[in-house]
C-alpha cells in the first residue's frame, strides 16, 4: 500500500484484517496486526480489535486475545464495548477457561454494559458442560430479568 504513496489509516488495515479473516487465514491476520502494531503513527480502534479477539474464538485461542486485549488497553488506551466483552467471553469458553469467561462477565457489567443473548448463550452454555447447575440457573433469570 505505501508502495503507491497511498498511507493506510485504520480502516484500510480493518478491510485487509477482514478479508483474511473471512478466508480463514486467521494467523495471517494477526500476523498482520503485529506488523501493523510495529507502526506506532496507527491507532486502531475497538472495532479492529474485536475483529480480531472474535477470530480468536474460532481457533479457541485465549493467549493471541488476552494479548489483543491487553495491547487495546495499555497501547491504544481503549476500553472495550459490549461486543468486544462477548467475543472475549467466548474465547474463554471456547477455551475451556470459564473463570476468565466470567470475570469478563463481571467487568462488563462493572462497566454498565450490556450483554446481549449470544454472551450469555455462550456462558450458560460453558457452565451447563461443566455442569454447573446452579450458575446456568442464575444466568438463566438474568436473562428473563434483562426482557432477552
Amino acid at each position: 500500500m505505501t508502495q503507491n504513496g497511498f498511507k493506510p489509516d485504520c480502516i484500510a488495515y480493518t478491510t485487509v484484517i477482514v478479508a483474511c479473516i473471512k478466508g480463514r487465514y486467521i494467523e495471517k491476520a494477526i500476523d498482520f496486526y503485529r506488523q501493523i502494531r510495529k507502526d506506532r503513527n496507527i491507532k486502531l480502534d475497538v472495532i479492529i480489535y474485536t475483529i480480531l479477539i472474535d477470530a480468536c474464538a474460532h481457533n479457541r485461542d485465549l493467549k493471541t486475545a488476552l494479548e489483543l486485549y491487553t495491547d487495546m488497553r495499555e497501547i491504544d488506551g481503549l476500553e472495550p464495548d459490549a461486543p468486544c466483552y462477548s467475543g472475549l467471553i467466548d474465547v474463554s469458553t471456547k477455551s475451556g477457561e470459564l473463570q476468565r469467561a466470567l470475570e469478563f462477565y463481571k467487568e462488563m457489567l462493572g462497566k454498565g454494559l450490556n450483554p446481549d443473548v449470544v454472551t450469555y448463550s455462550n456462558l450458560i452454555d460453558a457452565c451447563n458442560k461443566i455442569k454447573d447447575f446452579k450458575k446456568v440457573i442464575e444466568l438463566h433469570a438474568e436473562v428473563l430479568e434483562r426482557g432477552l
